[in-house]
């Protein structure tokens, strides 16, 4: 998964720039779009890129289009969109885990704005998909949030607070840099839910900011697009327990899983986890990773060459 804010640059434009620089994703979040195509306010327009689907939307209180690309074959099943206030969102199903799934893109309200517009917005997201929460289903948001998660007080930070409990957001990433500059403040992040929280594997029990996912920020992406906000990208390790992605699992084979581990030992320091994977190493295979799925597909070009 990854979020970009791009600033008033075009969809193709920003998607090329991260293409060339093997930024991979099932899903990615753009804040301030400017669209090939007119999208009403409150609307939204759906569209492919290539072979990648594309929704576009035109939240009140975001006077950019926002937009959610998704990987093909990643949502097979498609997915219900809803509008609000300074957000999109996607209900669907996690092909990986089997499990309902919530993708919400948000842009909330600067601190210029007045507080009352950060309310509605947090009112409006509330209203749209707090039943998924409630629900038991898996609540990825990720976007501008305007307000650092880790650092922060005063009213905005109460109404922030607000949603966060609300949605049972209780996981992110403890990193505080900055993400328009690295002194700065941080502003794009993830926060998921305990349902999506327990699906994925601890990677790494040492870091101290996410022990369950790897992230990245990618500066080239920002300098090549001249923009003040960086690429921000998570991988995660998915642990597979129901009979859906078990089916996918066995149907894939252990060569496939290599190649998806290999894949991202290029792009990503996941080199110790690739190496064992591609060695087929028997305590992996039998005892844990079997029922495990590297969450971001690499392209083929990213791939190992020795691998076929």
């Amino acid at each position: 998964m990854a979020t970009w804010n791009i600033q008033g640059k075009r969809l193709q434009e920003a998607l090329q720039v991260a293409e060339d620089f093997q930024a991979g994703f099932h899903v990615l979040h753009l804040q301030e779009v400017s669209p090939e195509v007119e999208v009403a306010d409150g609307g939204h327009s759906c569209m492919y890129v290539g072979a990648d689907q594309v929704v576009l939307a035109k939240p009140h209180g975001c006077f950019r289009a926002l937009a959610t690309v998704v990987e093909e074959g990643f949502l097979p099943n498609g997915f219900k969109i809803k509008v609000g206030h300074s957000h999109v969102a996607l209900f669907a199903t996690n092909q990986c885990s089997g499990r309902k799934l919530l993708l919400v893109n948000i842009h909330l309200p600067h601190g210029s704005r007045p507080l009352e517009d950060l309310q509605n917005a947090v009112d409006s997201i509330i209203s749209q998909c707090s039943s998924a929460t409630d629900s038991g289903e898996e609540v990825y948001m990720f976007g501008d949030f305007n307000q650092c998660l880790i650092h922060g007080c005063g009213d905005r930070r109460l109404v922030l607070d607000g949603l966060l409990q609300r949605m049972g957001l209780h996981y992110y990433s403890g990193n505080s840099m900055g993400t328009r500059n690295p002194t700065g403040s941080r502003l794009d992040t993830l926060a998921i839910n305990f349902a999506a929280f327990q699906t994925l594997v601890e990677i790494d029990p040492e870091d101290p900011h996410m022990t369950w996912g790897e992230e990245a920020y990618l500066w080239c992406c920002k300098q090549t697009l001249g923009v003040d906000h960086v690429l921000v990208q998570w991988d995660f390790l998915w642990n597979n327990h129901s009979r859906v992605a078990r089916a996918r699992m066995q149907q894939d084979g252990p060569r496939k899983r290599a190649r998806n581990f290999a894949g991202r030992k290029q792009v990503h320091d996941l080199s110790s986890l690739a190496a064992l994977v591609y060695e087929g190493h028997n305590s992996l295979m039998d005892g844990g990773l079997s029922d495990c799925l590297l969450y971001t597909s690499p392209s083929p070009r990213d791939l190992n060459p020795n691998l076929v």
